[in-house]
């Protein structure tokens, strides 16, 4: 084994020059933190600021949508009032057709003996007599 020698002691310029060294490096470390600390903050600015403008748009889609949803709700009450309506008018109509059924009946049954009295009148075995 080899044997271990004493080191002389630094001098007080050769720790002061060995602080001054160590002092310059952690400063150029700390300008480049400082660096890259602002380039991380723009970038972080910029993420939040095109953030904000899809959420913006997004938004404006979103009232849109909102927006056409109520003019349809609008637009359906409308229509079912409507319906509404005319449903009504079929039950109305539907309590009249027993009655139109019948006239339909008797209009027909005059009609086949108007027919009937006119061709009779062309054959001549019926006379109209005033």
């Amino acid at each position: 084994m080899g044997e271990i020698t004493d080191m002389p002691a630094p001098t007080w310029n050769e720790e002061r020059s060995d602080v001054l060294k160590s002092l310059a490096v952690l400063e150029v470390i700390g300008i480049d933190t400082r660096k890259d600390i602002a380039t991380l903050g723009t970038a972080v600015t910029n993420g939040l600021i095109k953030l904000a403008d899809r959420d913006q748009e997004q938004q404006e889609k979103l009232d849109d949508l909102e927006l056409e949803q109520a003019k349809r709700g609008v637009k359906s009450k409308g229509q079912t009032e409507r319906l509404g309506t005319i449903h009504d008018r079929v039950v109305e109509i539907e309590k009249l057709m027993p009655t139109v059924r019948l006239v339909l009946a008797v209009g027909a049954i005059l009609g086949a003996s108007l027919v009937a009295l006119v061709w009779s009148v062309i054959t001549g075995q019926a006379q109209i007599v005033f």
